[in-house]
């Protein structure tokens, strides 16, 4: 098998995911590849590759409305425990909104 790798430009960076990706399909393609398919090793690995893939595509979701709401009620809880200023600060603003959420 002669398989030909260019490297990559110094500002291009490669995800270790990508990497794994294409390390994973050059093994199978390579001369061992059957004896790695039969192989523990490669069950781990694609398995390893999933759950990333999963993780990332959970990354590039968006969040959800309560999920927004939720996080935004912990960083004011978080901020109001920080400094008294900040928490009276907080709850004018928030006294001042009250009327417009009605």
């Amino acid at each position: 098998m002669n398989t030909l790798i260019s490297p990559t430009p110094a500002t291009k960076h490669i995800s270790t995911l990508e990497a794994l990706r294409l390390l994973d399909s050059l093994v199978r393609e390579s001369e061992i590849g059957q004896a790695y398919v039969d192989n523990h090793s490669s069950t781990i690995v694609a398995d390893v590759i999933e759950r990333a893939e999963r993780r990332n595509a959970r990354k590039q979701m968006a969040p959800h409305r309560d999920q927004i709401s939720m996080h935004l009620t912990a960083a004011l809880d978080a901020m109001r425990a920080s400094d008294p200023q900040i928490a009276s600060f907080i709850e004018s603003i928030e006294e001042t909104m009250r009327p417009m959420r009605a």
